[in-house]
């Protein structure tokens, strides 16, 4: 399985199990595994990681469509002029692909960033793996978005999110 993600906010499945590169396409019928929405482009390369919280299944073939994988991605976007304006609410996420297409943030549990004692902490609101599909982080800044490829390290996501400066300081 291949992941990627669009300007519009769709988080893709490419399934090239096949022997045949005829028979490789986009998983399932046509509809991404998420739906961020089209104000949260999605620009940069998805990680993934096995799911922890579950037995292993046997690979993603042509007869096994549960992958038991967490795809964690940021969204928005710094690729044009006007995007050093834009202030619509980025978010990173971490979604489960055990199969099921057409998710949206209605299937994950929010989480967010509190103030701790000398700085931000991030809550720890527990995930219904039966009902839910993962989490979300809404970024707190206008404007803040994430550009630059998140990666896995021990069991930890980290990722960078850019503020850019026109938003930051009123200056270009």
């Amino acid at each position: 399985r291949i992941y990627a993600g669009d300007l519009l906010g769709n988080l893709w499945i490419f399934d090239v199990s096949r022997s045949s590169t005829d028979n490789w396409a986009v998983a399932g019928s046509g509809e991404p595994l998420f739906q961020a929405g089209a104000s949260q482009p999605i620009t940069i390369k998805p990680e993934i990681a096995k799911h922890p919280s579950t037995n292993d299944i046997s690979g993603n073939n042509e007869d096994n469509n549960e992958p038991n994988v967490l795809v964690f991605f940021g969204t928005g976007q710094y690729l044009t002029d006007a995007d050093e304006t834009t202030t619509t609410t980025q978010a990173f996420y971490g979604v489960w692909d055990r199969g099921d297409l057409g998710r949206t943030r209605g299937n994950l549990q929010q989480q967010m960033l509190e103030e701790g004692f000398n700085d931000e902490v991030l809550t720890d609101n527990p995930v219904d793996w039966t009902t839910q599909y993962g989490w979300y982080l809404n970024l707190p800044d206008e404007g803040e978005r994430v550009v630059v490829d998140a990666t896995l390290r021990g069991g930890v996501v980290f990722f960078n999110s850019l503020v850019p400066g026109a938003i930051a300081s009123g200056c270009s």
